[in-house]
């Protein structure tokens, strides 16, 4: 188990709690992910409680991307690489 998946294994039940206090979440389709194998989930959010939402009811662990400042941010960096999150330049080429 990597680092990433010990993270949502304890962070998958805190989130989960957080987002049903939080706000109702209904969830259509669960049972149409995979257990295993390639599977790319795409999204748009309009919080930043939106991907820890879809996080806690996702039964596999989630691997984000976001952008580089979103890293750069000394409250979230830490956190989001903590979890695995990749980092992408929005608007120029990004070949690393």
């Amino acid at each position: 188990m990597n680092r990433t998946q010990i993270a949502w294994l304890f962070g998958r039940p805190f989130f989960g709690a957080v987002v049903r206090t939080v706000a109702p979440l209904r969830v259509y389709g669960r049972d149409r992910i995979p257990a295993n194998g390639p599977l790319v989930l795409c999204f748009n959010h309009f919080s930043w409680l939106d991907p820890w939402s879809l996080g806690s009811v996702t039964p596999r662990t989630v691997y984000y991307v976001a952008r580089q400042e979103a890293h750069c941010n000394p409250l979230v960096g830490p956190f989001i690489r903590f979890f695995g999150t990749s980092s992408v330049r929005r608007g120029e080429s990004d070949r690393e």
